[in-house]
Formats: structure tokens, sequence, C-alpha cells
């Protein structure tokens, strides 16, 4: 498929190399992209039509993935902006409609900025022939009509949230963010108690298991009692991932028998479950494992973990609930690289199984690249919470967003924060906004029952560069304050 775009040196400098093509239920197709000239072409296996996503810099709104209408193949190349303002209209028009009818209020200030979005769409549509003229009015119209997707995300949260506050004076989620060592500082502890009502404990293989059969609890148990007494609620967790800062050094040795390696992970499982199964309320049995590790398993060999391990906890533990999750939830890896299941899919494949799952977990790793996922709107994440929703378990979510672009020589990942806007890094400021924006619909979702951050602290080890609570002097960060006001005035 062909796109034109007159202003090409317009595009995010990672535009390239994240645009693909995905079928009506969101799965990227592989496939490989290249431009001639003016033109972005890419290639694939089929030919079914496809909605193109592709990151775009808009006045306003900083840097988003965009995506088109749905697009038959044809030689002809489409007009890139053009495409965009339809699929952005056609997303806001056909959400604004469905929740109309479901009975939520729409402002005159929403429908004005529709009426904007779409007067601007019907102008760049009759002058495609003028292709640079048509490229401005289309940018006018993807700029209105996130305006009021922007609008209309906010007011659905705020409608939903006065809905479910009048059923109940305080919504009965957990908000949480992980406890990877301690002491805390008096500051750090302070701020935990007063804005979390969980925690969660991960679980570092490598310090738990030094040398093979030889554990380390002190650390754990340190935390457990901490959580106990703080009288939070106990996700412990993830028990497995294969992330190469997770993994002890001495479990190279069995690389090529996966049958070891497996036997060895659950071993460790059992271990931890039989030690805490009475101190904790959730088990966060396994991340991201739809994405390949360090380790040389197939794709197969990693669901077959992650079927072994959901096992090995229920075998030991028959009550406290399990979940799972995911990273890179709208499979924008599958993209660059042939695998046979989309993480939707690999989900689904657990979820039959019947292996006792309680709950699904996504990580929204936003505003990173690789690694993690670029920026979305607010009605594309809540597309993506309704789709995960259609697998019939509550959600969890994991947060991360970065506070700054600066070298972060404690992040494990070679991910880097994108920018928020052409030459606008990411900031303090940036880091609280996208919990202003996102926390309030997580919160508007009944299917949401969890929120917790995924990095305390920028001054110990953590995955992504600047994503933590607290900067690397142990500062807490404007972030902090927000989610501490959206506990006080939603949670328990």
């Amino acid at each position: 498929m062909r796109f034109l775009h007159p202003r090409r040196q317009m595009l995010p400098p990672v535009a390239t190399e994240f645009a693909y093509l995905a079928g009506m239920e969101g799965i990227p197709w592989e496939s490989t992209n290249r431009w001639e000239e003016s033109i972005l072409v890419i290639e694939r296996a089929i030919d079914e039509s496809g909605n193109l996503y592709i990151p775009w810099e808009v006045e306003g709104h900083g840097q988003l993935v965009l995506s088109t209408a749905s697009l038959m193949e044809r030689d002809e190349a489409y007009h890139l902006p053009l495409e965009l303002a339809r699929g952005t209209l056609n997303r806001i028009r056909n959400y604004a409609a469905e929740w109309s009818q479901a009975g939520m209020l729409v402002s005159e200030n929403l429908q004005a900025k529709l009426a904007a979005a779409r007067t601007d769409f019907v102008n760049a549509a009759t002058i495609q022939e003028r292709a640079q003229d048509a490229a401005e009015m289309a940018e006018a119209s993807i700029r209105s009509g996130l305006d009021a997707m922007e609008l209309l995300g906010h007011e659905f949260s705020q409608q939903m949230l006065r809905q479910r506050h009048e059923r109940e004076t305080h919504i009965p989620a957990l908000l949480g963010a992980e406890i990877p060592t301690l002491p805390l500082t008096g500051t750090e502890t302070e701020h935990f108690q007063a804005t979390f009502n969980a925690a969660t404990i991960p679980i570092r293989w490598r310090d738990l298991e030094p040398n093979p059969g030889e554990y380390s609890w002190d650390s754990i148990d340190q935390r457990v009692q901490w959580c106990l007494e703080s009288g939070l609620r106990i996700c412990i967790g993830p028990l497995v991932s294969l992330d190469e800062a997770n993994l002890p050094d001495w479990i190279y040795l069995w690389e090529d028998d996966s049958d070891d390696i497996q036997a060895t992970i659950l071993r460790m499982v059992e271990a931890v479950v039989q030690r805490y199964q009475d101190r904790t309320h959730i088990w966060h049995s396994a991340a991201r494992l739809n994405i390949p590790g360090v380790l040389s398993l197939s794709e197969e060999q990693r669901l077959q973990l992650a079927v072994a391990t959901l096992s090995t906890i229920r075998r030991t533990d028959r009550n406290t609930p399990m979940t799972i999750s995911f990273d890179q939830p709208w499979g924008e890896y599958m993209a660059r690289e042939l695998l046979g299941l989309s993480p939707l899919h690999f989900a689904d494949a657990l979820v039959r199984a019947d292996l006792g799952l309680a709950g699904i977990g996504l990580e929204l790793n936003l505003g990173y690249w690789p690694h993690g996922s670029l920026y979305r709107d607010l009605l594309e994440i809540n597309r993506l919470l309704d789709r995960w929703y259609s697998l019939g378990l509550p959600l969890l979510t994991f947060l991360s967003a970065p506070s700054s672009n600066a070298t972060d020589s404690l992040a494990t990942l070679t991910a880097q924060p994108l920018p928020i806007a052409s030459g606008d890094s990411p900031n303090l400021t940036s880091q609280a906004a996208f919990v202003d924006r996102l926390i309030p619909l997580l919160l508007a979702k009944h299917s949401v029952h969890g929120i917790f951050w995924n990095q305390l602290s920028d001054s110990i080890e953590h995955r992504f560069p600047n994503g933590g609570l607290f900067d690397q002097n142990r500062t807490p960060k404007p972030i902090l304050s927000r989610l501490a006001e959206l506990r006080q005035g939603h949670l328990r």
C-alpha cells in the first residue's frame, strides 16, 4: 500500500520504523516500510483491506499514533494526511454516537469542535489535486478532531465517574506502585502511604536465587511485612519474566534445553508461593511472555511456560487470585517480527485453558520506543481496554511515562523517552498531565480493577528511563500529588 505525504519532513523520526497496517481486530501484519521520494510504501504478504497506524505530530496534542479508516489495496497512492483526517473523524463520530445512545450528554462545545473537524475534512477532500493545500487543511481537521476527542474522553470519564459514585461512595479499585527495595526514606514512606492502597512486590530472580537452590528471602520478607503493617493490599510478582536484568547468570547454562529451563523456573515459583501464599492478595504470575526475551525460547515454549507457571501456583495455592500481564498490548512489535499469536490471542489461549486466571494485566509504558508504546489518544486507549475486556476477566493496568529524556544510567532497557512535541522533551509537567488524562478514564471503566505504577524511583535500578515517581535524589515528582488527589477523590 502506498501513501503520499507532501511534507514528509514533518513526520516524527520513529514514524517509518513504527508504521504498520492492521485488520479489524487491530492486529498488525508483518511488513517492510520504505520511502520512494514522498511516498511511503508498505509491503505485506497479504492483500486484505486494513488501517494504517503511524505516529503523527499535532499542534496542541504532541506526538500521537493516528490511524486511517479501513483502506483497500490499490496502485494509486492514498493522500496520507487526508486519510488520517478521515480516520480521526470517523472514530470520534462513532464514539460520540455510541455514547450518546448510551445516555451520555454530548456538550455543545464538543459538537462545535466536531463540526469544525468535519468542515476542514470536506475542504481538504475537495482539493486533493493540490496536495500541499489538501495536507494543510487535513492537518486542521486532525487538530480539531483531536480537540473533540480529548474533550469527549474527558466528558465520558467525568460522567461515568459520577454515575459510579452515585452507586458507591468509593470505587473498589486498587491504586498502587511497586516496592522494589527497602528501606524507604521518611518522605517516600509518607507519600506512598498517603497515595496508594496497594503495592506490588516484584520478584527479581537473580537476587532471590543467586546460586542454584540457595534462596535469599530477607528482602522480600521485609517488603511484605512493611506492606502488611501499612495496611496495603499486596500483589507479589511478576514471578516469571525473561528480562535480562531479572534472570540469574547461571540460568544460561541450560539455555539450549527448554525443559530444564522451565523446570528450574517452576521450582523457584513453587518456593515463592509456598512461602508467601498466606501473605499476598494477588499473584502476578508472569509478565511479558508474549514478547521474546533474552532466552532462546520459541513462542510455543513461552506459552507452555505461562501455562505451567499458572498451574504450579494453583496447585500450591488454591485460593489467591492470579493474573498475568502483557507488554505492548497493541502488538506493534508484530509488524517487524513474524509471530503466530498476538498479545490478545496469547491471553485468550490461557483463558480458554481454564487455569484459574482471575485477571489480565496490560503494561502501558507510554512514551517510550522501542520496548514501550507510543502515545495514544484516550479513545484509542478506551478501545484497547474494551477489546481486552472481551476475554471476560477484570483488567489490571501497569503504567509508566517519562519525566525527562536525560541520560539514565540506572535504566536496564535501551528504550528512549519520546518527545511530547517537536523540540519539546518530556518533563515533570507532562508526566503529571499523563496521569490527569489517563487515570480518570481507567477509574471510570468497570473493567479496570487495579492501577499500578511500574517504577517507584529513579534512584535505584529500573526498566524505563526517568519513569519513577521519585527522582534520582529521591525527591517526589509532581505526579505523586496528582495520584494522591485522585485516590482521595475516588478510592478508599
